[in-house]
C-alpha cells in the first residue's frame, strides 16, 4: 500500500544521512522476541531520549553503525518486531505513556525495521521505573528525564541548556493548548 511506499522513501532518506544525530540512531541488528529484558531496556532508553528532543526521531535497525552499511536483518529478526508488543513493553517505562510506530521495509532484498518516535505531546517523558542489567549495572533510573545529546548518545539530561530548551518546548505546547481551548470557548459564545 501507500504506507509501504512512504516507509520505503523514509528509509532511503535515513540511509542517506550516514551519521547518527540527535534524531537518528542506527543499530546493526535486534531480535525483539529473543532479546533479554536488559537489551530491550537499552532500546527503551534510546526511545525515551529521542522522544524528549525536538521533533522526536527514528531508530533504524539493520544498519551497521561504523560505515553505515545497510546490512539488513534476517527474516526472523525482521518478523520479531510488531508495534503492539513493542508499545506494551515501552509503556512499563514511560510516564506519560509514549507509543511508537514500527515500520518494516524491504529494500534490495534486505529487511529493515524503523522505529518512529514522536516528540512528547505535552510534558517530557520520564522513566517510570528503574532497570539494571544482569550484572546489576543501572540502565534506567526511575523518574529521570533522558535526552539525546548532540553527540547522539542517550543520557540523563545533564546540562541547564538542554533542560531550558526542553522546558521551553513543554511550556510552548501548554500555551498552544490553552490558546486553543480559549478559542474554542470564544467561538462557542460568538456563534450563539
Amino acid at each position: 500500500g501507500n504506507n509501504t511506499k512512504n516507509a520505503g522513501l523514509l528509509l532511503e532518506e535515513l540511509l542517506n544521512v550516514k551519521s547518527e544525530t540527535q534524531n537518528l540512531d542506527f543499530k546493526e541488528w535486534f531480535n525483539w522476541s529473543k532479546a533479554s529484558k536488559p537489551e530491550k531496556i537499552g532500546l527503551v532508553k534510546d526511545v525515551l531520549s529521542i522522544s524528549n528532543v525536538k521533533d522526536g526521531g527514528k531508530i533504524v535497525i539493520g544498519v551497521e553503525n561504523k560505515q553505515y552499511n545497510p546490512v539488513g536483518l534476517t527474516e526472523e529478526d525482521f518478523y520479531s518486531f510488531d508495534t503492539t508488543s513493542f508499545n506494551q513493553f515501552l509503556h512499563n517505562y514511560t510516564d506519560p505513556l509514549l507509543s511508537c510506530v514500527i515500520h518494516k521495509v524491504s529494500r534490495d532484498g534486505k529487511n529493515f525495521v524503523i522505529i518512529g518516535i514522536p516528540e512528547f505531546s505535552e510534558i517530557p517523558i520520564l522513566s517510570k521505573d528503574k532497570a539494571s542489567d544482569e550484572k546489576g549495572r543501572e540502565i534506567l533510573k526511575k523518574g529521570q528525564i533522558y535526552y539525546r545529546t548532540e553527540k547522539a548518545s542517550s543520557e540523563v539530561i545533564a546540562s541547564t541548556e538542554d533542560m531550558r530548551e526542553l522546558l521551553g518546548r513543554a511550556l510552548l505546547k501548554k500555551k498552544q493548548e490553552l490558546l486553543h481551548s480559549i478559542e474554542t470557548i470564544l467561538e462557542g459564545r460568538l456563534t450563539t
